[in-house]
């Protein structure tokens, strides 16, 4: 969460530092064995991918061109 943090409200001043946290948070996850993959469904993924678009657009560009 440190590194999700940093990278949206810090974005100049700590990306390097925000990119270790997100790293080492993952890396954290794996080992704990707190990872469930279940299968999911086309539609279900299409959702999350375009939603993942969606965010990562109004993150950089502060709208979203249809």
């Amino acid at each position: 969460m440190a590194g999700a943090f940093v990278l949206v409200f810090l974005m100049r001043q700590g990306t390097n530092l925000a990119w270790i946290f997100l790293w080492i948070g993952i890396i954290l996850v794996f080992l704990s064995g707190g990872v469930i993959l279940k299968p999911t469904s086309l539609w279900n993924f299409i959702i999350a991918f375009a939603a993942l678009i969606s965010g990562y657009k109004l993150l950089n560009q502060g709208r979203i061109n249809f």
